[in-house]
């Protein structure tokens, strides 16, 4: 993957992450992380855990999905 397609694939999980910040409040990481629990590929999943980490990064929760699944 170039860095070209990283800065790509940041951008559109940050947006994800607005989106979900904005419709679902402070519910929105546990939101991801049941998104990607649900997920149907794995590649989703990824995709979602990493929505999941960008939210926590912004708001200091960083309960990883793992502990998530366990909890």
């Amino acid at each position: 993957m170039s860095g070209h397609d990283h800065s790509k694939l940041r951008l559109e999980i940050g947006r994800e992450a607005d989106a979900l910040m904005f419709y679902a409040g402070s519910q929105a990481y546990l939101v991801a992380c049941q998104r990607a629990e649900e997920a149907s590929s794995a590649e989703m999943a990824k995709a979602w855990s990493g929505v999941a980490a960008a939210i926590g990064r912004r708001t200091g929760m960083r309960r990883s999905v793992l502990d998530y699944l366990i909890h």
